[in-house]
Order: C-alpha cells, then sequence, then structure tokens
C-alpha cells in the first residue's frame, strides 16, 4: 500500500477542489438560463395581454364614436338640420376622430407588445450567454487545475520505477517503514 505525503494529498485536493468549482459553474450558468427562461415566458405573455387588452380598448373606443355620432345624428334630426352642411361635417370629422382615436390605442398596445417581445429575446439571449459563460469557466478552472496539477506532479520526488510519488522502504527486521518523504511509519 503507497504511502501518500502532503505533496500528494494536496493535489489530490486541487483536483478535487477546481471539479467542484468546475460543477458549480455549469450549474450556476444553468440556473441563470433557466431564470432568464421564466422572465423570457413572462415577457411573453404581458406582450399577448397587452396586445389583447388594447384590442379590446380600441374596439370600446370605436364603440364610443359609434354611439356618439348615433345621438350626434339624433340631436341634429331633432333640431330639424337637413343632413348635409356643416352638420355632416361635424359628424364626419368626429367618426375620424373616433377611427383614429381606436387606431392610436391599437398602435400603442402593439408598441408595448413589440417591447416585450423584444425582452424576452433579450432575456433568452442572457440565458443562453450565462449559460456559455458557465461552461467556458468550468474549462477555464479544470484547464488551470490541470496545469497546476502537472506542475505539481513534476515536483515530486521519483520512485525507484521511475513513477512519481513516495516510495515505501521496508527497515531491515521487517517492522517499520520510511517513505521517501522522510515520515516513518512504525519502528525503523
Amino acid at each position: 500500500m503507497a504511502d501518500f505525503g502532503l505533496s500528494e494529498i494536496a493535489l489530490v485536493g486541487a483536483v478535487a477542489s477546481a471539479a467542484t468549482a468546475a460543477a458549480g459553474a455549469i450549474a450556476a450558468g444553468n440556473a441563470q438560463k433557466t431564470a432568464m427562461a421564466y422572465n423570457a415566458q413572462q415577457q411573453q405573455q404581458a406582450s399577448t395581454q397587452a396586445q389583447q387588452a388594447s384590442d379590446a380598448q380600441a374596439l370600446a373606443t370605436e364603440r364610443q364614436g359609434q354611439l356618439r355620432q348615433g345621438q350626434e345624428a339624433a340631436a341634429v334630426a331633432g333640431a330639424g338640420v337637413e343632413g348635409g352642411g356643416s352638420a355632416l361635417d361635424v359628424m364626419s370629422d368626429d367618426a375620424s376622430q373616433a377611427k383614429l382615436n381606436a387606431l392610436s390605442v391599437k398602435y400603442n398596445g402593439t408598441i408595448a407588445a413589440n417591447r416585450d417581445l423584444a425582452q424576452s429575446n433579450v432575456d433568452i439571449f442572457e440565458g443562453n450567454q450565462a449559460q456559455t459563460a458557465g461552461y467556458i469557466g468550468a474549462g477555464s478552472t479544470l484547464l488551470s487545475a490541470g496545469s497546476k496539477f502537472a506542475d505539481g506532479l513534476s515536483k515530486l520526488p521519483s520512485s525507484p520505477s521511475g513513477g512519481y510519488g513516495a516510495t515505501n522502504q521496508m527497515s531491515a527486521n521487517g517492522v517499520g517503514a520510511q517513505t521517501s518523504n522522510g515520515f516513518a511509519v512504525g519502528p525503523v
């Protein structure tokens, strides 16, 4: 059974630490992507709601305009004014204004819906970027740890067989041993 010194244990600890950090970077990136996907879904729902609300408001505005036109036509007829001239011009202007108001409401709703959809796309993009950053961070951590591990491995004393690590030397009487790093195990 091999005896491990502090250097060997430190190298194993560094590798375990790097693996944990890499897994953490990936998990953080994935969590950020999930959060951004949720935000994107909420923005898409807000977009749909904004468009539906503006459509309903535009319809209500048109109906109010039509109601007003009917009331004006009744008032003009009740006053005995014929359906031409300035009365007709006023009613025509009111109808145009009602239609313009309805279109304005619809346009503002479309702008709000498009803004929400654009934010949804930004959220999706940012989530993908966060996930990619997590993978890159994990790769960087592992490469850095691999480099440090190789450097640390090259500084370990060689065993008689040419490999790296601690060597064991049994005492002449077979009781106890001493390792290459100077630690004695049992009586030597």
